[in-house]
């Protein structure tokens, strides 16, 4: 308990962090229905940085960006990592 009040600004960011991210661990149709919406507001940028002549982002860009890889990227290396803290952390969650 003292713990978890002593570093509640940081747990609280966690959780959010870890909802802002959640709908890779939610159903594949949710998941991949937010996935496309993501990528799709990258892609637009992209396309906007493209025509503004600006160096277009790494993830912006429609034409070398895969969409498995990059969901592959996303899931492996930033949600599955924050989520098995966060259930570790707080194992009521995984219940």
């Amino acid at each position: 308990k003292e713990l978890l009040c002593k570093y509640s600004w940081l747990f609280l960011q966690l959780i959010l962090h870890a909802a802002d991210i959640s709908n890779a661990v939610k159903s594949f149709e949710v998941a991949a229905a937010w996935a496309d919406r993501a990528l799709s507001e990258f892609f637009n940028q992209g396309d906007e940085e493209k025509a503004l002549g600006l160096p277009v982002g790494m993830l912006n860009d429609r034409s070398r960006v895969s969409r498995p890889t990059s969901q592959h990227g996303f899931i492996n290396f930033l949600v599955a990592p924050l989520m098995f803290v966060t259930v570790k952390l707080f194992p009521v969650m995984y219940q």
